[in-house]
């Protein structure tokens, strides 16, 4: 039953004294509800930000990142975070071209990612090129394209 049928349901069968107290515990506990519910923000590129890098790093976990359509020249680094990133209209129209580095030498994927601790990560949407991997620990080359490593 829904807090407004709950709300007319006490307000035909009790007293007008209780009607009050009734409807308004049933507002309290609907406002404490929604209050102590987190919301996902969506951040669209260009958009918000003028690349994919700086709407990562302005996003949250939970956040959703949406890319128009274009060709990004970029090296995308997720740190861990439990977002959506996804383009606005298919990989055919959403290039990220990792050729640049733009990390640095030792960071070529075109998207990594360290372990997400919490929730989940979800790419979607993308043709990723360009990549010439990342160096990691071992000192082994690796995820050209994507790469999620546990450290």
């Amino acid at each position: 039953m829904h807090l407004t049928q709950l709300a007319f349901a006490q307000l035909v069968f009790k007293g007008k004294e209780k009607i009050m107290l009734k409807i308004f515990s049933s507002a309290c506990l609907a406002i404490i509800t929604v209050c102590n519910c987190s919301f996902a923000t969506t951040i669209h590129v260009p958009g918000n930000y003028a690349s994919i890098q700086l709407a990562v790093d302005a996003s949250a976990h939970g956040d959703i990142v949406i890319v128009e359509d274009g060709l990004w020249l970029e090296n995308i680094f997720l740190n861990g975070k439990a977002i959506e990133l996804r383009s606005a209209n298919g990989p055919a129209n959403c290039v990220i071209d990792g050729s640049l580095m733009t990390q640095g030498l030792n960071y070529g994927s075109v998207i990594r990612s360290g372990a997400v601790q919490q929730g989940s990560l979800w790419i979607d949407g993308f043709t990723l090129r360009g990549g010439q991997g990342s160096v990691e620990p071992t000192l082994q080359l690796c995820g050209g394209g994507l790469l999620i490593s546990a450290g």
